[in-house]
C-alpha cells in the first residue's frame, strides 16, 4: 500500500522540480486544483489503508525501505521520461552505475559473504525468484 500510494506522489513532485529547473523554460505547467485534490486523496487513502497509530510506525525500518524504493522508482520513471532520445544501453549503464554506487557498501560487509555457505535449497529458490518469476 505504501509503495503504490507514494510512487505517483513522488513522481509528481520530482517531475515538478524537474520542470522548475528546466533550462529552456518552454513548459509553463500550472498546478491545477484537480492535481492537488488527487495528491491529497492519494495521501489520505494511503494513511487510511495503512492503519498507522503514529508517525513512528510510518518511519519504521521496513516502511523506510518501502518509501526509499518508491522514491527510487519515481526517480527512474522521471529519468526515463527525460531520456527519451538516449540510447538504451546508455540508460542501462547509468542506472546500473548508480545502483553499484548505492549498494557497494554491501561488498565490504563481512556478513554478506555468508551467502556462499547457504544450502542448495536457498539457491534453487533464488534461481526461481530471479529468473522464472520475472
Amino acid at each position: 500500500v505504501l509503495v503504490t500510494t507514494m510512487i505517483p506522489i513522488f513522481s509528481y513532485f520530482i517531475f515538478m522540480i524537474a520542470i522548475l529547473f528546466q533550462k529552456d523554460k518552454k513548459s509553463t505547467h500550472k498546478i491545477t486544483k484537480s492535481e492537488i485534490l488527487g495528491l491529497f486523496l492519494g495521501l489520505l487513502s494511503g494513511f487510511c489503508l495503512l492503519n498507522l497509530g503514529s508517525l513512528e510506525d510510518l518511519f519504521g525500518k521496513f516502511n523506510i525501505l518501502f518509501l526509499t524504493c518508491s522514491f527510487i522508482w519515481a526517480l527512474i520513471a522521471v529519468f526515463n521520461h527525460k531520456a527519451k532520445g538516449a540510447h538504451p544501453l546508455a540508460i542501462n549503464f547509468y542506472i546500473n552505475l548508480i545502483s553499484v554506487l548505492m549498494f557497494s557498501w554491501v561488498l565490504f560487509d563481512v556478513k554478506s559473504y555468508e551467502i556462499f555457505h547457504f544450502e542448495f535449497k536457498f539457491w534453487i529458490s533464488m534461481f526461481v525468484v530471479a529468473f522464472l518469476s520475472t
